[in-house]
């Protein structure tokens, strides 16, 4: 059982041991194509049509798997620790561009617009690249990383802002309206931005987008109300991956 792990799928494949993996970047075309030589089953998002024999769908996305109410309880506490107030800071996300997926895009996207962002909105910061930290300003909290309540300090935010999609995503399926700025085009994203709670956004765009938001000209749904929409719609992608293992071992 991997995430998009053709090379762990070849080897247990040459074992002669079933492989499942799970994908939602199916832009990776080489990367998908060996997937579906060497994998047992494949699981993807409908974001496709099951084409190959070995691929079967499921009605959701991989971060539900750990973020559904089922599973994440918020925790209230970590807003002490930094000494924020629930839903009045923005939570960024500046990733690296040294990764295969974003090799092409300009490295800082949100440090081009850091300084337009007024010094009256407190903002959180998770940096992939600490080497860079002075660069952005110094009222911005910068998080001390590994954050093992990574995800409450997002569930509380007001925004939700991602040079890179992973966080994006996560943001937006904890009901937090989310802007994803990085260059890449992906299906899977295309599921909650029909629900109106992932942008895509050009980088020069992102600050007037910001402010649509704080002054609810963008409907957003509220966040429970949202996330107990998706409890309801979605598959628990854990219980589909636990079936398909019971049946390898019947």
């Amino acid at each position: 059982m991997s995430v998009g792990s053709f090379i762990l799928g070849a080897a247990l494949s040459i074992r002669g041991k079933p492989n499942i993996q799970v994908n939602d970047d199916l832009e990776r075309r080489q990367n998908f194509l060996f997937q579906k030589l060497t994998a047992s089953k494949i699981l993807t998002p409908p974001i496709i049509k099951p084409n190959y024999h070995n691929i079967l769908l499921f009605n959701s996305l991989k971060e539900w798997a750990y973020l559904s109410p089922k599973y994440f309880k918020p925790n209230k506490n970590i807003l002490k620790t930094y000494g924020l107030t629930a839903y009045k800071y923005l939570f960024i996300r500046e990733i690296s561009t040294g990764s295969l997926n974003y090799k092409d895009q300009t490295d800082g996207l949100i440090l081009s617009f850091a300084e337009s962002i007024g010094s009256d909105i407190c903002v959180v910061l998770s940096l992939e690249n600490k080497k860079n930290k002075d660069k952005y300003p110094e009222h911005w909290m910068i998080i001390n990383e590994p954050e093992s309540d990574l995800h409450s300090l997002i569930y509380y935010s007001q925004i939700v802002i991602s040079s890179g999609d992973s966080i994006a995503r996560e943001g937006a399926q904890l009901g937090i309206p989310s802007i994803y700025c990085g260059i890449r085009e992906m299906l899977a994203n295309k599921l909650l931005e029909k629900e109106n709670m992932l942008f895509h956004v050009d980088p020069i765009n992102v600050l007037s987008f910001i402010t649509k938001i704080r002054e609810k000209r963008i409907k957003i749904i509220d966040q429970e109300a949202f996330r107990r929409k998706l409890n309801l719609e979605w598959d628990d992608v854990n219980l589909v991956i636990l079936k398909i293992i019971n049946e390898y071992g019947k």
